[in-house]
């Protein structure tokens, strides 16, 4: 298995190591402009790149360029570098797996504990939440599409971390709300499940009457489908 680092803190002492990353069709990618400037600290301490190190800008095409990536391109793990501290202050689940973590007695055949580890998410959503935590404003993108907001709503979800990306979540709904109707015809679900995790109060109202409609609808055509 192929292993890349992503440092967000070069002075981090944990990493979170995503494995199998989801694929992102190219059409779902953030259409927002990323620096691919050194992430922080100052440039003479950092430690040297080398191949396997690699920065936001990459992330979406480093291991699946194409919507149909090969077999070998997915047995990869990436390890994203950072701090117990920052991840505790901003998501209270992460902090009780750390500190779990930290209680458990330590065995040859064990995870080390300097380590959170995660399987299939989508690695671009995952290091725009910790940029996101960590301050990084030049590597969140400012236009996202709403497939990858969905992706990225997950990994709130799941971190439990909605205030720390409340105001990112706010400006990308500014920029879906005159397209709202065409996101809620195609991918309704999305919208229903991603204005439940920010929350969007007005969004989520018509994303569920929508599902609701569409419910309906689909009962009523099996009703009149079904045969006598």
């Amino acid at each position: 298995m192929r292993s890349v680092t992503y440092v967000i803190d070069p002075r981090g002492d944990i990493e979170v190591v995503l494995a199998a990353p989801k694929p992102i069709p190219r059409r779902s990618l953030p259409n927002g402009r990323c620096s691919s400037s050194p992430m922080t600290g100052e440039e003479d301490d950092e430690e040297e790149e080398d191949d396997s190190t690699t920065k936001m800008g990459t992330l979406d095409s480093l291991f699946y360029g194409t919507t149909n990536p090969q077999e070998e391109d997915k047995e990869v793990e990436i390890r994203m570098r950072v701090s117990s501290y920052h991840l505790s202050l901003a998501s209270p689940a992460l902090s009780t797996q750390l500190e779990v973590s930290r209680l458990q007695p330590t065995t040859r055949t064990a995870r080390p504990t300097n380590a959170i580890h995660l399987t299939g998410w989508d690695a671009k959503a995952l290091a725009t939440v910790l940029n996101i935590i960590y301050g990084q404003n030049s590597q969140v993108p400012r236009n996202v599409d709403f497939g990858f907001m969905t992706h990225i709503a997950v990994v709130v979800h799941y971190l439990k971390c909605v205030e720390a990306v409340q105001l990112y979540s706010e400006l990308w709904l500014s920029t879906f709300e005159k397209h709202a109707m065409q996101y809620l015809n195609n991918a309704c679900l999305m919208w229903l499940f991603g204005s439940w995790v920010f929350p969007w109060k007005r969004s989520f109202r018509i994303a569920h009457n929508c599902s609701s409609q569409l419910r309906r609808a689909w009962y009523g055509y099996l009703a009149r489908s079904s045969p006598d």
